[in-house]
């Protein structure tokens, strides 16, 4: 063998005797290592091995090479789309093996890359450009190609097929072609023919994952740094373009961990972010870290649903099939999993959703009562045997749980889960927990510490959503109404006090917006309104501020979002660019914390404000220069024109006596591809310092300080009248406008120009005040 490896120009590098494993049986191999390639010799004897039998290149894209999980003082190489299995003497040796591959492949590829550059460099500079735009535009163009194959086109079907459509996780449906409806009787009587029971809380307008084209947005700590702008974090939400460009459909977040995962509209998991624990990503050993990435493990699985916490993950089809990824107490398997693996004790019991946290998963089905737990041992698996790790929860433990399992047209809708506590919402609004019941996060009073078997949440309202975080749970009513339980410090609960609920509470800030979703994470809470808009509670994990109060996301109103992910300290969001702004959320925002996004906020008015400088968006010709404290952008006017509400002699008032509001500024939702002019926008002003009204003349100093709703520069009626004249101006806020004033005396006319007549003459105009004659304008009387 050796001497087969000289002959070929190479010296070995490495070399052991092992054992194969086989189909049947492990049999005795030989090792060399030949700079970039693994031979496999049948022995280590001279006369009867000259050729290998097998070879790996260490310079194949996918390869992996790790210890094996299965079996001990084994390693486990994967290359060739299969594992291949070498037993050594003992687990040193295994240890010395994996490094010793590692870095000859990091060696090796270091040197077919510089190779390469230097094949490149012997061409001339033209020849390498034009290599250069072949080669991306030819990868652009297989990328959309085989993108486009997947994706499904519900327009355009073909009636000799089956179409079957699959509602996720958030509420929308997508529609699945060529699936054999024989082989899914298990998903109930009928296979997918059959309607799925209970309803979900709607929004105003519905999202169509394979109709409308889905925009993803962050903001929070960068996980990893070069995925965010800058490589810095963000407390103001950005929309990602590569992310928007994969058109997802739903995302999942691990409330835990520092990593999200989402599903495309051609059924695609991608996965992006941070984890500490090996295997959590799915991508492998020693995957860590990673900008999106698509797990290919999963590519041709028909995904409807992924989950993921920050030790695990887990994902189902359409067909029933769920895999997992990471900690094998949590997966449920018998050891450690790098990349997706089938989870055989989940098959043929018609799952259609999971769910994950930190210490247990469930997978439901939404079309009966079956739920299925299985993590951690403990109460919040909800088993009739409380040392089983695995089971069906266990309903009959109480009368009232007893009666839903007896109705027929009951099924559940949603089951979330947390650390150690689960909660599961049935089709007629009902919710029943099981768990640890620490600092009331379970509602059922305080005199319940724990429940083995599932009991009801105390509330009165029928439920359709709810969400579930560490220390606190949030529900909303198909009445649109919000209300919370738990722990209430950083005022994470929208009561604005600290105080801890053992019951869940109607949140009174809320009375007047229309709840549709809600996200509760560490130490704050998401709310989305039935038109889209984002609000929220708690804690910013960037900057630290707290929100006592509702905390609109203005950035965001350009969009109609559906849903909002928080991981520990970043935030994802998914929703549709709007033809208008969405409306206004009506809440009383705390004026204390309004707008205090650190230096962040600085930077993005001072973006914001050069593009409609550049674009000249606002039509009188304001510019925007600069940025007053961290709420306002300061407007100038031109030469010869006063402030709006009290100007100079010469001019008279622009708006009246009263004083005036706040100067014009660019939107934080501003962003460079919306251009769509909105319409008007309903007249909705916050509870407190709305702009406009009457206010002392203080305030027409600190105009610009005032808290309050900021304008819509994006609508038609926003304080800035027509551009034909100063006289068409609104009032800027006040009372009526002054009566104009006797006119000052003409100044001495100017020569003519051009040797023509004075042009441009004429009797004063803007009647005012009479202020001293100014210099000679195009050779008539002053006109200011």
């Amino acid at each position: 063998a050796e001497r087969t490896a000289t002959q070929v120009g190479c010296v070995p590098e490495f070399a052991t005797l092992c054992e194969k494993k086989g189909k049947m049986k492990w049999a005795q191999r030989y090792l060399i290592l030949v700079k970039s390639r693994i031979l496999i010799f049948r022995d280590n004897n001279k006369k009867t091995s000259k050729f290998p039998l097998q070879m790996i290149s260490l310079l194949e894209p996918n390869i992996q090479i790790q210890v094996s999980q299965q079996y001990p003082k084994t390693v486990d190489i994967y290359g060739q789309e299969k594992h291949f299995f070498f037993k050594l003497e003992s687990i040193n040796k295994v240890k010395e093996f994996v490094d010793k591959m590692g870095k000859t492949r990091e060696r090796m590829t270091h040197e077919a890359h510089a190779y390469a550059k230097l094949q490149v460099l012997k061409l001339s500079e033209s020849k390498r450009n034009m290599m250069q735009k072949s080669m991306s535009v030819r990868q652009d163009y297989v990328s959309r190609r085989e993108i486009s194959s997947r994706r499904f086109n519900p327009n355009n079907v073909d009636s000799t097929k089956s179409v079957k459509k699959i509602m996720l996780a958030n509420g929308s449906t997508m529609s699945f072609k060529g699936l054999d409806t024989a082989s899914m009787t298990d998903l109930g009587v009928g296979g997918m023919n059959m309607k799925r029971k209970g309803k979900r809380i709607k929004f105003d307008k519905a999202f169509k994952p394979q109709k409308h084209k889905s925009d993803i947005f962050m903001w929070g700590k960068a996980r990893p740094a070069r995925l965010f702008p800058k490589h810095s974090a963000s407390a103001i939400p950005f929309r990602h373009d590569d992310l928007s460009k994969k058109r997802f459909v739903l995302i999942a977040s691990a409330k835990d961990g520092t990593h999200c995962m989402g599903m495309t509209d051609n059924d695609w998991c991608f996965v992006w972010g941070e984890c500490n624990f090996t295997g959590a990503l799915g991508l492998g050993a020693k995957v860590k870290s990673t900008l999106p990435y698509l797990l290919k493990s999963l590519r041709k699985q028909n995904i409807i649903q992924v989950s993921c916490s920050a030790r695990h993950g887990i994902a189902v089809t359409v067909m029933s099939k769920c895999f997992g990824w990471g900690a094998k107490g949590l997966t449920g398997l018998d050891y450690d999993t790098q990349e997706p693996q089938p989870l055989p004790f989940l098959d043929n019991l018609g799952v259609l959703a999971v769910d994950c946290c930190g210490t247990h998963s469930v997978a439901y089905s939404t079309m009966n009562c079956d739920v299925y737990q299985f993590g951690m041992r403990g109460p919040w698996l909800g088993l009739q045997d409380p040392d089983k790790t695995f089971g069906k929860v266990y309903f009959g433990g109480n009368q009232q749980s007893a009666q839903l399992l007896s109705d027929s047209k009951i099924a559940i809708i949603k089951v979330c889960v947390a650390q150690q506590y689960s909660m599961y919402l049935f089709s007629n609004g009902r919710v029943f927990t099981t768990g640890v019941n620490e600092h009331g996060r379970m509602g059922v009073t305080k005199e319940i510490p724990e429940a083995q078997h599932p009991i009801p949440v105390h509330l009165n309202d029928s439920i359709g959503e709810m969400s579930t975080a560490s220390f606190h749970a949030g529900f909303i009513s198909f009445k649109n109404k919000l209300y919370t339980c738990g722990v209430g410090n950083d005022y994470r609960l929208g009561h604005e006090n600290e105080m801890t609920y053992y019951e869940p509470t109607y949140v009174q800030s809320l009375s007047e917006v229309k709840c549709a979703r809600v996200e509760c994470v560490e130490d704050r809470t998401f709310i989305v309104t039935k038109y889209g808009a984002v609000l929220m509670f708690g804690v910013e994990p960037v900057t630290r501020t707290t929100y006592r109060k509702p905390f609109v996301f203005e950035f965001l109103r350009t969009h109609r979002v559906y849903q909002v992910c928080g991981a520990k300290d970043f935030t994802v969001a998914l929703g549709v660019q709007a033809k208008e702004q969405v409306l206004q959320p009506n809440v009383e925002s705390d004026p204390n914390a309004d707008m205090k996004m650190g230096d962040n906020y600085n930077q993005y008015t001072s973006t914001a404000a050069n593009t409609v400088n550049q674009t000249n968006a606002i039509g009188n010709g304001q510019k925007i220069n600069t940025v007053i404290g961290s709420s306002y952008a300061q407007s100038s006017a031109p030469p010869g024109m006063g402030r709006m509400g009290g100007g100079p002699p010469g001019m008279g008032n622009i708006g009246g006596g009263g004083a005036a509001g706040p100067p014009p500024m660019v939107p934080l939702d501003a962003n460079p591809g919306f251009k769509n002019m909105a319409k008007a926008l309903p007249d909705v002003v916050p509870v407190s310092h709305p702009y406009g009204g009457p206010s002392n003349n203080n305030n027409q100093q600190n105009g610009a300080n005032l808290p309050g709703q900021l304008p819509n520069p994006f609508a038609m009626n926003n304080g800035f009248g027509p551009p034909s004249g100063f006289g068409g101006l609104r009032n800027m806020g006040g009372g009526p406008p002054g009566p104009p004033g006797p006119p000052g005396p003409p100044g001495p006319p100017g020569p003519p120009q051009f040797g023509g007549p004075p042009q441009f003459g004429g009797p004063p105009q803007f009647g005012g005040p009479p202020g001293p004659p100014g210099p000679p304008q195009f050779g008539g009387p002053p006109q200011f």
